[in-house]
């Protein structure tokens, strides 16, 4: 039996360099079971005769001309005008920077032995591991320029790096995107680049990364405003206190194991 394909294409436009279209991978709803592992990276597996879903190395949408990449899809502009959303509009500045930033981006995929053909359905780990590569330069380009969200972006894109090197490369590179990740969730939560209903994953996050690397001394503040946040939750019960349980149970489990 063929199983039906879980994702769909999306024309955009580059906002940068404006080539279109630049094809994005979307996932359908209602296809998938997902769950998550310690570090919530996600892993699919198809229903309703749905095929498992590769959204995760497909997800960074990399231009094939000046390899501005995103994985967020409102950070490109959009072909069809009939679909809702806003436009990306980029200041001049930071078009600008992206564009004569270009040459480090092409100098990423260099390194890799790769070409933009390799960022095409199906999509390697090598590729991916590249794809997420771009999208986190691309997002500090965008952060320095305070673009909101930005800081949140970069900081995916390194776990998910993490997750692509581990598959691809040595164990020494997929260790640098792992505390990349870990300093950059720290600071997005220091700074609030983040959407204020998703404190509570985030927070659970920056230490599950930290107790990985093993910086349980680093992890402590984080802790300390993890419990302030649980004794606030549990106090209104509901689903929300039914997660913060649950993190408290991973938390318990990984400061065992990085003692």
């Amino acid at each position: 039996m063929t199983l039906a394909d879980p994702l769909y294409e999306i024309p955009l436009k580059c906002p940068v360099c404006y080539t279109e279209p630049v094809l994005s991978y979307k996932l359908k709803s209602k296809c998938q079971t997902i769950s998550q592992d310690d570090l919530t990276i996600p892993s699919y597996v198809g229903i309703r005769g749905h095929a498992d879903a590769d959204i995760l190395p497909m997800a960074p949408t990399v231009c094939p001309r000046c390899l501005y990449a995103s994985t967020q899809g409102e950070s490109f502009i959009r072909v069809d005008p009939t679909k809702r959303g806003d436009d990306i509009r980029l200041r001049d500045d930071t078009q600008e920077a992206l564009l004569l930033s270009h040459v480090v981006r092409q100098g990423i995929i260099d390194e890799l032995g790769l070409t933009v053909a390799d960022f095409q359905r199906p999509r390697s780990s090598k590729a991916a591991y590249a794809a997420y590569r771009l999208t986190a330069w691309t997002a500090a380009i965008k952060a320095e320029h305070r673009v909101p969200r930005s800081m949140s972006e970069l900081a995916t894109a390194h776990l998910y790096s993490y997750v692509f090197a581990e598959q691809a490369l040595a164990s020494t590179e997929s260790r640098e995107c792992l505390e990349k990740a870990a300093r950059a969730y720290a600071q997005v939560f220091q700074t609030g680049d983040h959407e204020p209903k998703n404190v509570d994953q985030l927070l659970y996050l920056v230490i599950a990364l930290h107790l990985r690397l093993g910086w349980r001394e680093e992890a402590k503040p984080f802790l300390i405003a993890f419990e302030r946040l649980r004794e606030k939750v549990r106090a209104l019960g509901g689903e929300d206190a039914a997660r913060m349980r649950v993190y408290q149970d991973r938390i318990s489990d990984l400061w065992q194991m990085s003692s």
